[in-house]
């Protein structure tokens, strides 16, 4: 370093050559490669993602978004609750390394990495990602994990929401629909059914015009039934 300034001396290599560069610059070209890696574990947004698949000992769960809403299609093919497949989605594409670690081969049985203990992968565009993760480390915080070849912990929380049963991802409520766009309704008891029809703004069964009040609390107490 130059003294009183903030400049230090460096020479080319290979040339009898001094320069003279800022200090900052000296200090990034010093810090160890790792501090250049991304650490983010999967790289798109919300909108990109189109598919993701947990699988772990427990069996597998697997979610495809059609036509912009989530469905589950393993281990049973259902609606899915959006609420808790798109927090599981924005976990996954907040997660990043906390460490990269430099693991022998034959360690990775150990570490929970072969075979790993949970596999998480995501389909984002046209591309597929994959995270493997393994056994938590000695510091209790955090767990082993594999992405695109490259070894690091990750925060043991990451796995709270993948150790999750299916039912937790399955939607709660009996039935969805937008109120407004409702223009019939069919009640059905045994062999007798009683129908309601919209007519402008006006609710009516048969010739008789319903207060648009009753039929509007009905589909709003509908559209809150859950299982």
């Amino acid at each position: 370093e130059v003294p009183g300034t903030d400049t230090v001396a460096a020479r080319v290599k290979g040339k009898n050559r001094i320069v003279f560069l800022r200090s900052t610059t000296a200090t990034d070209a010093l810090k160890p490669v790792d501090s250049y890696k991304s650490r983010r574990v999967f790289e798109g947004t919300q909108t990109d993602v189109t598919g993701v698949s947990l699988l772990r000992g427990r069996g597998r769960l697997d979610f495809e978004k059609r036509q912009g809403q989530w469905w589950m299609t393993a281990p049973i093919a259902e609606l899915a609750d959006a609420a808790s497949v798109s927090r599981l989605v924005g976990d996954l594409l907040g997660a990043n390394a906390d460490e990269f670690l430099k693991v022998s081969p034959s360690d990775l049985s150990g570490d929970g990495l072969h075979p790993p203990i949970f596999t998480v992968k995501m389909r984002i565009g046209d591309k597929a990602q994959t995270l493997e993760i393994g056994a938590t480390r000695t510091d209790g915080k955090s767990v082993y994990a594999r992405a695109n070849g490259q070894l690091f912990s990750l925060d043991s929380q990451m796995t709270d929401e993948r150790s999750k049963a299916a039912d937790s991802f399955r939607e709660k409520k009996r039935v969805r629909f937008d109120s407004a766009a409702v223009t019939s309704i069919a009640a059905i008891k045994g062999d007798a059914t009683l129908r309601f029809a919209k007519t402008g703004a006006e609710w009516k069964t048969g010739d008789k015009t319903l207060p648009a009040t009753s039929v509007t609390d009905f589909l709003t107490e509908l559209s809150a039934l859950t299982s």
